[in-house]
């Protein structure tokens, strides 16, 4: 998590995933390398989920640690909007 608190953005990327942290409201453009999107709560709440141009939405959301609620969606538009207003959320985008 230290490069969160420095505001620098690391990524674990192999053939079928890529995976980053996030903890503010992110952008992400359509990549048809990876069909899934999944977000999954690294602190125990992630408070006031907003998500825009997926296929499952979500508006001020709370997702806890456990739940199922923003695995395995997909993103319809080519600009895609991850919002929240406080937590740190897992970006999980796959292949399969």
């Amino acid at each position: 998590m230290e490069p969160l608190k420095k505001n620098i953005e690391c990524k674990i990327v192999n053939e079928n995933n890529e995976i980053r942290l996030i903890k503010k409201v992110i952008e992400i453009k359509k990549d048809d390398n990876y069909k899934y999107v999944s977000l999954l709560p690294l602190t125990t709440t992630v408070e006031k989920v907003t998500l825009k141009g997926f296929k499952y939405s979500l508006d001020k959301a709370n997702l806890k640690i456990g739940e199922s609620i923003g695995v395995s969606n997909e993103q319809v538009e080519e600009l895609a909007t991850i919002d929240m207003e406080k937590g740190i959320l897992i970006l999980i985008r796959s292949k399969d």
